[in-house]
């Protein structure tokens, strides 16, 4: 199965499709028809791919629409799917349904049997549904429903659909910032690495959502043109920055959400070793601190392994700092394109900035990149960086300020 096949089977709007479909054949012929059959085959694959892929589906109506792990699902009100969605919520007095862990087809049936009763019970559908439905869905399956309240407050959480672009890319680097800078200080006064890496891999997710729309990527190449006198703030500054440029490299290599994940994780942990307090004794003194930091950590699965990866060979392409006999990950390339890409860009205290253009032709000169890593990163950043001077039609100049072109 193709990466564009997985998009397809996994996308919100196709697991509340086949979510709702199951519910009401299920309902309507009384648990047992061959209609059924087929939409439980045909649901289990989709919400195994969608799991797979976020960790949870939290599939929530209000007000006509659908939301799916907070997120808006586009759709015209009152139409469709969407409308089946909803009036299946209000037939029996929920707000959504919430899925996580390991589904199987014996346990959609589980629960469709639990509608399958409600249905033919006199009484509150509501309660009945939510009395039986622990008894009938089992580990390693996991559900939760929803009331109507619940459904609003979660909904309420992000409303991040009704912004504008430029409104949307700007809440999303505030928020890498913010938590780059948070576990910045729960490293310094903790030493743990780890308090914030729930909600940052949450964070990377929902920005996932949107970093294949470039105008979403010109606008967040447009905040990465920023430096600050407080030194955390300058950390977090340039972790959200690599962070933003290594994703969407990554994109450009066609890396599934999973991937993006992981690299995106990693690039705002890679200088993790920064934030510690102290003046380092040797240079890159920082690479084999937040080695240690990431060894001590708790946090644990793919994403935190690629974390420690990073943080362990991201100097080795710029500075041949911990080489070893074989080539470093992927990732670490990635990081190291997009970190010395930016230090050179906006510059270090004792370096003045060069500006996307000069930082191009700087990484190229210093020749640390093979040639097709330049080429991805001036892919990524536009034909024309943001700073560019271009000739344009008429014979007049101009200098390209947002975004890339």
């Amino acid at each position: 199965m193709s990466v564009t096949d997985e998009l397809e089977l996994a996308s919100p709007s196709a697991l509340v499709n086949k979510v709702t479909v199951a519910i009401r054949l299920a309902c309507l012929y009384a648990g047992k028809n061959v209609a059924i059959e087929n939409a439980i085959k045909e649901l289990v694959p989709t919400l195994d791919a969608f799991l797979t892929r976020r960790g949870r589906a939290a599939i929530l109506g209000e007000h006509g629409l659908a939301y799916v792990n907070g997120r808006l699902i586009r759709g015209k009100t009152n139409a469709g799917w969407l409308k089946d969605w909803n009036d299946l919520l209000e037939r029996y007095g929920l707000g959504g349904i919430f899925f996580s862990g390991v589904w199987s087809e014996e346990h959609v049936r589980g629960l469709l049997d639990v509608f399958v009763a409600a249905t033919a019970e006199k009484g509150d559908a509501r309660a009945q549904v939510l009395e039986r439905v622990g008894q009938a869905v089992t580990a390693p399956a996991v559900i939760r429903l929803f009331t109507p309240e619940q459904a609003a407050a979660y909904v309420r959480e992000e409303e991040e659909g009704h912004l504008d672009t430029r409104s949307l890319a700007a809440f999303y680097y505030a928020r890498l910032v913010a938590l780059a800078e948070a576990s910045g200080k729960a490293v310094v006064t903790q030493g743990n690495p780890d308090l914030y890496t729930r909600l940052s891999q949450q964070a990377l997710l929902k920005l996932l959502g949107h970093i294949d729309s470039r105008a979403f990527e010109h606008q967040l190449l447009l905040l990465t043109a920023r430096r600050h006198p407080e030194e955390l703030q300058a950390y977090a500054v340039h972790c959200a920055n690599v962070t933003v440029y290594s994703l969407l490299i990554g994109r450009l290599l066609g890396f599934n959400e999973n991937e993006l994940l992981r690299l995106g994780y990693a690039a705002l942990y890679h200088d993790v070793g920064r934030a510690r307090p102290g003046t380092p004794d040797k240079p890159n003194a920082h690479v084999e601190d937040g080695l240690i930091l990431c060894l001590k950590g708790r946090a644990s699965g793919p994403a935190n392994r690629a974390r420690l990866i990073v943080a362990r060979e991201h100097h080795i392409k710029s500075d041949n700092f911990m080489r070893r006999h074989r080539p470093p990950h992927v990732l670490s390339t990635i990081v190291s394109l997009a970190e010395a890409y930016d230090l050179l860009e906006n510059g270090l205290a004792d370096q003045p900035p060069l500006g996307p253009r000069g930082a191009l032709a700087a990484l190229a000169a210093k020749g640390r990149f093979e040639q097709p890593w330049l080429d991805l990163l001036r892919d990524a950043l536009g034909t024309y960086p943001r700073g560019s001077c271009v000739l344009v039609p008429g014979g007049g100049a101009a200098v390209v300020v947002d975004g890339g072109a």
